[in-house]
């Protein structure tokens, strides 16, 4: 038995193969990729993925024979890489960084999605939660060090050397002692501390709020704008430059509801407002509810009515409508004959059930020891 199987929940995901799909997708789901592709090099194309830790810290190893390229995003925590093998790039707009096995670790860009290309590497990585950051620079002070420009960041070399023993020391601690141990929390504090001394600023922990804030404005203006779009979570997620669980965690945080049902919100306003300014001679309901992706009629009239209190034909009938045409029962409305499950716009899914964020099947790890993921 390795070292590993004492703790089985330090394991995340421990992924290999040779097929390029399931790289693919597992990156998507991880780390919101998107127009991802493989390319096959002199050698056969295969990959093996581990990540190890919990949700505050993780510590991933990539090995990858042959060439992925595409955009990801990883939110506004921190994420730091370096190479043992291979060579990698980074691309911001017209910032490129290239990495290869004599570079220092390179922080990945925050809050917004990045172009990579990764050919033939050995890459290691280290997450680090916003949330844990953010606890951890409030222990520290470190709005009031942010304001104190006599006393600037640790950057260099000896901030570097930190980081790599308190990474090196999590590691060690998690393989040994499992996620559950006061040791762990205690090395995921450190590496948590450790980046923090990393970064060109540090970050007061006031500012974090106010970015989560406007972020969540920032994706509800995008969701007004492209409501009329065929929209995933993983497309919002994108768009706001975090991963679908950040995007998802902040707004269950801010505003008590998920992604897809504020999407749904604005949709159903969007309906209500072309009611209101069209007339019954003229249009109707189904018309318009498809218009805005809504192709079961049944389900549409029970959630318009549940928002605003009345039944969408009501909304569409001025007081001369209803003298002209009657009240029919509301009944009526209901006169979708789709299959369940079909609330879309264009082809995309309105629930957060119907959302599908694949990716490739997480088996129990056998590789996690520290030969795998040891950090030099």
């Amino acid at each position: 038995m390795n070292r590993h199987d004492a703790h089985p929940t330090t394991t995340l995901a421990s992924v290999a193969g040779r097929d390029a799909d399931a790289l693919v997708d597992l990156v998507t789901s991880s780390h919101a990729g998107r127009d991802l592709h493989v390319e096959v090099g002199r050698e056969p194309f295969s990959f093996r993925y581990v990540e190890i830790g919990d949700d505050q810290v993780g510590f991933r190893r990539l090995q990858l024979n042959g060439r992925l390229c595409g955009r990801i995003a990883t939110g506004d925590g921190f994420v730091a890489q370096w190479l043992t093998r291979g060579r990698a790039r980074i691309d911001v707009d017209v910032d490129e960084a290239r990495v290869d096995a004599t570079s220092a670790p390179k922080r990945f860009p925050v809050g917004r999605p990045f172009a990579i290309e990764y050919a033939d590497v050995d890459q290691r990585s280290v997450r680090v939660h916003e949330d844990l950051l953010r606890e951890v620079a409030a222990d520290l002070d470190l709005e009031a060090r942010a304001s104190d420009r006599h006393e600037p960041p640790l950057s260099g070399g000896a901030a570097v050397e930190r980081w790599r023993s308190a990474v090196a020391d999590a590691v060690a601690v998690v393989l040994a002692s499992g996620v559950d141990s006061a040791e762990w929390r205690a090395a995921r504090r450190a590496v948590a501390r450790a980046s923090l001394g990393l970064s060109s600023a540090p970050v007061a922990p006031a500012t974090w709020a106010g970015r989560r804030t406007v972020r969540v404005a920032t994706v509800m203006d995008y969701l007004h704008r492209h409501a009329h779009e065929t929209l995933t979570v993983a497309d919002i997620a994108t768009a706001a430059g975090v991963s679908v669980r950040s995007l998802q965690e902040t707004f269950q945080r801010d505003l008590q509801r998920s992604p897809m049902t504020c999407l749904r919100e604005v949709r159903l306003d969007k309906v209500r407002d072309q009611l209101r300014s069209h007339e019954a001679a003229t249009t109707t309901v189904t018309d318009i509810a498809r218009r805005w992706g809504f192709n079961h009629m049944g389900r549409f009239s029970a959630a318009y009515a549940d928002r605003f209190g009345e039944y969408p034909r009501r909304t569409l009938l001025s007081p001369a409508d209803e003298e002209r045409y009657g009240t029919e029962q509301e009944g009526t409305e209901q006169e979708g004959t789709e299959q369940e499950g079909t609330d879309r716009v264009g082809a995309g899914p309105v629930d957060d059930e119907q959302v599908g964020v694949g990716g490739a099947a997480h088996q129990p790890a056998d590789v996690t020891d520290e030969r795998v993921l040891r950090t030099h």
